[in-house]
């Protein structure tokens, strides 16, 4: 008995094609959406000491709670920021290349904590986000996110 090939089996076929296809690139697609929005550029220039400064105390004062929180949180950024990349001057990618930008984001903890601040997310390369991200990490308890507070480099 032969069997002809109708309308509803390619349909079938293509659908079940398509599913097979879905679940093979669904991981890829999914890193591919978590990739940075912006990677460093060679020789591209460091906002100056004077503009980083006033984002630290912006954000600082924004997402601190009290004077103190407020002060210790700007002690914090500045440390954090000259330990993890000498204020941005350093480029490279820290904990295995998992790590990047001035304050040395894991790609999946700054998307992480975008999303809890409420925020665009933005790119971990772009030094007033990575200032604001880390203030309001800092002030909500989620210092131990980074090795320097972690080994009480940054206190």
């Amino acid at each position: 008995m032969k069997h002809k090939f109708t309308k509803e089996m390619a349909t079938l076929l293509i659908m079940f094609g398509l599913l097979l296809a879905m679940l093979i690139w669904a991981p890829k697609i999914k890193a591919l959406r978590e990739t940075p929005l912006h990677e460093p550029l060679v020789g591209e220039l460091l906002p100056a000491p004077e503009t980083i400064d006033s984002w630290v105390s912006e954000y600082s004062e924004k997402y601190g709670k009290t004077n103190s929180q407020r002060n210790h949180i700007k002690v914090l950024l500045h440390c954090l920021l000259f330990r993890e990349s000498g204020y941005g001057s350093n480029k490279g990618h820290g904990d295995g290349g998992l790590a990047g930008g001035p304050l040395q984001f894991h790609q999946a903890t700054w998307n992480q904590f975008r999303k809890l601040m409420g925020v665009e997310r933005g790119s971990r390369y772009d030094m007033e986000s990575s200032i604001q991200t880390t203030a309001w990490a800092l002030a909500n308890n989620r210092g131990n996110n980074w090795g320097p507070i972690l080994r009480k480099e940054c206190k």
